[in-house]
């Protein structure tokens, strides 16, 4: 782990480890998941799986191929992409303020007034072009047998366009915030926040745009069993509509939060709000009493507390901020925090990852209830996605695979809310006692 932390740093710790320990800690991140994956299920089986598997394997290594062969060609394109991204963001904000704008194209500065910022190269929507251009490739993929092609390919570019185009409305709306708002919130939640929004509003509006324009389109296909709508929502649509409220709710409030999430109540209670909104068509079972949900939870809980260790200057300005406020507005706080940690929390990534994402990639179609049989690639891209959502991808991708193993073993996805519920029970109440709330 202390080695992971070091390589991962930094570019340039990366750089300055020597071959052979980087080829080192390679094998070993290997073997590691090598040995994950015989934990879920005998060597039999893993092959047997990836004999059934051997295709969309063969493709995935292709595109990992070519996208390492590409990765120097791309990279040549982001200083022209970076002045057109300059240029037309000078132009929006002279439209808008005229005569406060300040440019230097040579330096490729920009701003309004005292508030200047770097349009760097990474500034270019090179990267945003990139993710929303994979988004949509697997989404094409997985579901090819839905739409007209060559006709949905054309996803692809309207894609990579729309969030090029929001990239320099975020640029312009960052400078704007900085000058007439507060700096500190341009620079510190915006900045990165509306990165993230911009590529989930062009993939909504893409898979919008997909299921909505018979141009993309076959003919409407039957709707499965696990299609139909228990309420006056699909089951998909009502495994996913919790997720991506936190997601958009967490963003928003990041961007107007500094050193202390005071705004925490409020995704909370969006994310209340949309699970009643939902919970009708969801129709989730009654939790049937079991040991091996709790035992999965207690061991989740014990392995994120000992990846993680103790942050003391997070911590400490964690009591400092609470212990400044009101004795009212601290427990307040805290009570909102536990709810929205152990109770609504597990329930919007459970029937995300759990539900959706491992019941589609396994091809089962079930969704909330039902055996879901075992898929390497289902268990590896929902337990992956999830560590990437919690930025701790170690502890977090560990914790998808042993939350996928519940999932695998029981009939519900109620098994894996509880896991999960049980972990961050833990973990809320070894941070309360020991003062380590760095891990909430």
């Amino acid at each position: 782990i202390d080695l992971s932390t070091k390589i991962l740093q930094s570019a340039e710790t990366a750089q300055n480890t020597s071959d052979l320990i980087f080829s080192i800690w390679l094998l070993f991140g290997v073997l590691t998941g090598l040995f994950f994956l015989l934990a879920i299920a005998p060597a039999k089986i893993l092959m047997e799986c990836i004999r059934q598997e051997k295709r969309i394997i063969v493709i995935s290594l292709g595109v990992g191929a070519f996208l390492l062969v590409n990765a120097h060609f791309a990279a040549s394109l982001w200083k022209p992409m970076s002045d057109l991204t300059f240029l037309l963001s000078s132009r929006l904000l002279a439209l808008i303020t005229p005569g406060l704008v300040y440019i230097d194209e040579t330096a490729k500065h920009l701003g309004l007034g005292h508030f200047i910022v770097h349009i760097a190269p990474v500034c270019s929507g090179f990267e945003g072009i990139g993710l929303v251009t994979g988004f949509v490739s697997i989404y094409l993929y997985a579901n090819r047998d839905k739409h007209r092609f060559p006709h949905a390919l054309l996803l692809l570019p309207i894609g990579a366009i729309g969030i090029w185009c929001l990239n320099i409305f975020r640029i312009s709306g960052l400078i704007l915030i900085g000058y007439y708002g507060s700096e500190e919130i341009a620079v510190g939640g915006f900045h990165s926040q509306m990165g993230w929004i911009t590529f989930l509003a062009t993939s909504f509006g893409i898979l919008w745009l997909a299921g909505k324009v018979p141009y993309f389109n076959k003919e409407e296909m039957p709707r499965t069993g696990a299609d139909t709508p228990g309420g006056f929502l699909s089951v998909p649509v009502a495994t996913l509509l919790p997720l991506l409220v936190l997601l958009i709710t967490t963003m928003l409030t990041a961007i107007f939060t500094t050193n202390f999430e005071w705004l925490y109540p409020v995704k909370a209670l969006a994310m209340a709000g949309t699970l009643l909104f939902v919970w009708k068509s969801l129709a989730l079972p009654f939790w049937r009493w079991s040991y091996p949900p709790l035992a999965a939870g207690a061991a989740v809980a014990v392995m994120w507390i000992v990846i993680h260790g103790q942050d003391v200057d997070f911590s400490t300005t964690f009591r400092e901020v609470l212990g400044s406020a009101p004795v009212w507005l601290a427990i307040l706080w805290l009570c909102f925090r536990f709810l929205g940690s152990v109770l609504l929390i597990p329930i919007t990534e459970e029937l995300a990852f759990r539900g959706y994402v491992l019941g589609r990639i396994s091809k089962s179609g079930n969704l909330i209830s039902g055996i879901i049989p075992l898929s390497i690639p289902a268990v590896l891209i929902s337990s992956i996605a999830f560590g990437a959502l919690h930025g701790a991808w170690i502890a977090g991708t560990i914790a998808g695979i042993v939350f996928a193993c519940v999932r695998l073993r029981s009939d519900s996805v109620v098994d894996t809310i509880v896991a999960h519920g049980v972990a961050y029970l833990i973990i809320f109440i070894y941070a309360a006692v020991f003062g380590n709330w760095f891990l909430i």
